[in-house]
């Protein structure tokens, strides 16, 4: 059948902060001056597919009507994205811009150096996640994804990363599971960076209790000693990104940053979807 190029107007909310641009291979969304939101050379398998299976909010779960979004108006609205002033290690916001690092960051020092998360884990993200995880609802990470990348790509790419590293899940767990949440964000942010993914440099050696429940110190014992580094491979790297999916007290990526920078890694930067708003 003849691949033909649609040209859809669809209109979205007066006032509406969407971005101005989201470009995803050949598909290429703008916003106009007037509210109208043009997508062009739209894919006929894909516009057949959100007539018979249209994608769903990653939020509110309900089917979304216009084709090429990823989320719908008033979830979007809802999410609180982290913004500026942030705490200069973990990205955290802080009350005021005569704070440079958090009050969490205050009082440890961290072996990132620094870290970006698109929003705080509250109601909506929260649940969206635990879906991912659970339900295995991997497209929800779509949005995610991409709202990190048009929020903080030029961030991540002047950071000038040689390869990105997902935190990764002990062989148990991944088995159980059938995936890595981790590995999944870091797939998408590897295709749109353009910045390679190594997901055998970094392995989890200790099976470790679910983190959620413990306190910040049991947080820093349980994770004690679960990380390897494959020396062999990282002899050329020198700047790696570590993703994850959420950032509570940053005592997993500390341990993972710690193990790669004792392997001869020189920087370990960080970005995640969700992070708590204080511990």
């Amino acid at each position: 059948m003849k691949v033909v190029s649609v040209v859809l107007k669809l209109y979205v909310m007066q006032g509406e902060k969407m971005r101005r641009y989201v470009q995803k291979g050949k598909h290429l969304i703008t916003l106009k001056k007037n509210n109208v939101l043009q997508y062009k050379k739209a894919d006929w398998k894909e516009a057949i597919l959100h007539i018979f299976f249209p994608r769903c909010c990653p939020i509110c779960n309900e089917p979304l009507q216009l084709l090429g979004n990823k989320i719908c108006n008033e979830c979007l609205t809802n999410i609180q994205f982290v913004t500026e002033p942030r705490c200069m290690c973990c990205g955290k916001g802080v009350s005021s811009n005569r704070h440079e690092y958090c009050y969490d960051c205050r009082k440890k020092n961290h072996y990132f150096k620094e870290a970006v998360s698109l929003c705080y884990y509250a109601a909506g993200v929260e649940q969206s996640l635990a879906q991912v995880k659970y339900y295995n609802k991997r497209q929800h990470l779509d949005f995610f994804c991409e709202e990190l990348y048009y929020r903080y790509g030029k961030k991540l790419l002047e950071w000038g990363i040689d390869v990105i590293i997902p935190v990764p899940l002990h062989k148990r767990k991944r088995r159980s599971r059938g995936f890595n949440q981790a590995e999944e964000i870091g797939k998408r942010l590897s295709i749109l960076l353009h910045i390679p993914m190594d997901t055998n440099l970094l392995i989890r050696t200790k099976h470790t209790k679910a983190q959620k429940q413990l306190n910040d110190k049991e947080r820093r014992k349980n994770i004690k000693d679960a990380f390897k580094v494959k020396q062999e491979e990282v002899r050329t790297i020198k700047r790696v990104l570590l993703v994850d999916d959420i950032y509570t007290t940053g005592s997993t990526v500390d341990e993972c940053a710690k193990e790669l920078l004792r392997a001869g890694v020189q920087t370990v930067y960080v970005a995640t979807i969700a992070i708590g708003k204080g511990y």
